[in-house]
């Protein structure tokens, strides 16, 4: 009798602590779908690519000989061939991009206009806003930046960095011979062994990794941190006054800003937020599995932890996670989402931070999960990388079996 008892009451204890409650109270999702038909001359080897915001979409169209590019339907003149595959948005969603190749060399494509031919593009940015496009390309034997048109003084090879809208800088990074400078204006400054991951932040505050002498430091505005062992890519806080990253020295993991250093063991994320507010999500391994600690506050074990986010305002949180078999998101303490596959790009928070969304996978169904809410199953959902919530409402482009759709979900509390 022991023996078939005990099993049970394992069963229900294990059934209550794995219990699921709402992501957020659940809200209604009111879709509406704009067919798109089918797209009969897509090239199979390129992508359909959707804006940030949801709102406009691109592919390209395969004729006998060549590409013709599609922005919201409207086909734009054939090229040779697209470089990737690939037609981008800006962050705003205002631009598109792409690049093309032809018998004489390769040009950028910015909504439309052809740009100057080279002989080569290596990398490219477009501003956040403002649609302000710059690139590195092949001049000679040489490398210039082209920055609105202009190109800068000639290099051995470059890397591009960032770029701010007008009338805020570009940087890029100049190699050498045995050296590596980032360029701001077209202004060099100082040598380091290496250098990568450079960010503008707001009000045009300049941030990047650098190595010398065997050891990482970031540099703000000129100024170096450190030196570390290694330090993660910095991160301005939304107003711009400070600087965050992870760095490592020897074994202990730190979280430094506005070069305070604090103890960040088993660091997953951190929000900057506030005159002087810091919250920092790490995992715990002490009691044999990973444990979610927000602020040095334990909120649930798992398996394993994929990802953790915050809220703009720094006031919540959400993560990925995993338990057995199955993914699933927290937030504010709360457990959602049983899904083969969780889309961690998509996970994000509305401007706002009363929405959360992300995009799960169960089988070969994909479906939109917004405040605990599962949306309509697709064969396929296309993202401008996650989801971006317009107010109330979130777009995406969706495919079932060989239909193509625009689709809009309003929540409805």
């Amino acid at each position: 009798m022991i023996r078939l008892i005990w099993p049970c009451i394992f069963h229900v204890l294990w059934a209550i602590a794995c219990r699921q409650t709402p992501l957020l109270a659940e809200s209604r999702l009111i879709h509406a779908e704009k067919s798109l038909g089918v797209i009969p001359d897509r090239d199979p080897k390129t992508h359909i690519t959707v804006s940030p915001d949801g709102k406009r979409f691109a592919w390209i169209l395969r004729g006998k000989w060549r590409l013709t590019p599609v922005i919201d339907r409207e086909p734009q003149p054939d090229v040779d061939w697209i470089v990737d595959g690939t037609i981008s948005f800006s962050a705003d969603s205002r631009h598109f991009i792409y690049r093309t190749r032809e018998s004489r060399g390769t040009r950028m494509v910015m909504d439309g206009k052809p740009q100057p031919l080279y002989p080569a593009i290596g990398d490219w940015a477009c501003s956040r806003v403002g649609g302000r496009l710059a690139y590195t390309a092949q001049r000679d034997s040489d490398w210039v930046a082209v920055v609105d048109g202009v190109e800068s003084k000639p290099y051995p090879l470059l890397h591009l960095g960032d770029v701010a809208a007008v009338p805020g800088p570009v940087a890029y990074v100049a190699v050498l011979a045995a050296s590596q400078r980032v360029v701001v204006n077209h202004e060099p400054g100082p040598e380091f062994q290496r250098v990568a991951d450079v960010r503008i932040g707001p009000g045009g505050r300049i941030a990047y990794r650098a190595l010398r002498d065997g050891k990482w430091r970031v540099v703000v505005d000129g100024a170096e941190g450190g030196p570390f062992d290694d330090v993660d890519v910095p991160a301005f806080s939304p107003d711009g006054r400070r600087v965050g990253y992870l760095a490592h020295r020897g074994d202990v993991s730190l979280y430094v800003v506005n070069g305070k250093e604090m103890l960040a063991s088993g660091f997953r994320a951190a929000a900057l937020v506030g005159a002087d507010q810091v919250h920092l999500a790490c995992t715990d391994q002490s009691t044999g599995r990973p444990r979610l600690l927000i602020d040095g506050k334990p909120i649930h074990e798992f398996d394993a932890v994929h990802c953790v986010i915050f809220s703009p305002d720094g006031r919540r949180f959400a993560a990925i996670c995993r338990r057995g078999t199955q993914l699933l998101v927290i937030v504010d303490e709360s457990i959602s989402g049983n899904f083969d596959e969780i889309d961690p790009a998509s996970l994000a928070f509305s401007a706002d931070g009363k929405h959360l969304g992300f995009l799960g996978h169960r089988g070969a169904k994909s479906i939109l999960v917004l405040d605990g809410t599962e949306s309509r199953s697709y064969d396929e959902v296309i993202l401008g990388e996650r989801v971006f919530f317009d107010g109330d409402a979130v777009h995406f482009v969706a495919r079932r079996e060989k239909q193509y759709f625009q689709v809009r979900i309003q929540i409805a509390n």
